[in-house]
């Protein structure tokens, strides 16, 4: 084989090896999709933070007992999961915590910015002591 030809394929292997490590490397496309799609979950949970915040000042301080839209509180969007149709989870844990959980792809991989984040649960850890 002749020098260029080789040098050719060799150049042409190592692209092709250095697009298969960074598939690899990213999860790909399919990755990417379900990243995007638990950033849209994630979202949704911050906005139902917000309308528990909401229903908490409507109420004294006082945490509802479920999520509900109100003439008051229109702050959510959606109350399920818009890929699932899944409603999300609020459960409230003592007089001031709450958590908000949904069904997440790529728990692992998102990013949080208020409260606590259990991966593994899928839910998002509030306190109404404390603003966000």
């Amino acid at each position: 084989m002749r020098a260029d030809r080789l040098a050719a394929v060799l150049g042409a292997l190592a692209v092709g090896a250095a697009v298969v490590l960074g598939v690899w490397a990213t999860g790909g496309p399919m990755q990417g999709r379900a990243e995007r799609r638990d950033e849209v979950r994630f979202q949704d949970l911050l906005s139902l933070k917000e309308q528990v915040d909401c229903l908490a000042d409507a109420a004294n301080r006082t945490l509802p007992a479920r999520l509900e839209e109100t003439d008051l509180c229109l702050i959510a969007d959606r109350y399920e999961d818009p890929f699932t149709g899944e409603p999300y989870v609020y459960k409230r844990v003592s007089a001031t915590g709450f958590r908000l959980c949904a069904e997440f792809e790529a728990p692992e991989m998102t990013r949080f910015i208020h409260g606590t984040f259990d991966a593994k649960a899928g839910c998002l850890s509030f306190d109404l002591k404390y603003r966000y």
